[in-house]
């Protein structure tokens, strides 16, 4: 059965900026989301994301782990 339906893990990415905060939208949630719509958001935000790197995060967890 695991070859017709394998399983899926779905990656969460998240904007780490140069002070070492997350980015967060205007009502203080955390910009979560694939790689390509965080890019897409980089581009079409009015901010300065100098040195702001993509980093893969866990919902479940606080803890971020940089991905280079």
């Amino acid at each position: 059965m695991k070859k017709l339906f394998k399983e899926k893990t779905k990656k969460y990415y998240a904007i780490r900026l140069s002070d070492g905060d997350l980015f967060t939208y205007d009502d203080g949630k955390i910009a979560m989301g694939s790689r390509v719509y965080l890019e897409r958001l980089i581009e079409s935000v009015p901010y300065d994301f100098s040195e702001a790197k993509i980093v893969e995060v866990k919902p479940a967890q606080t803890r971020v782990k940089n991905k280079t």
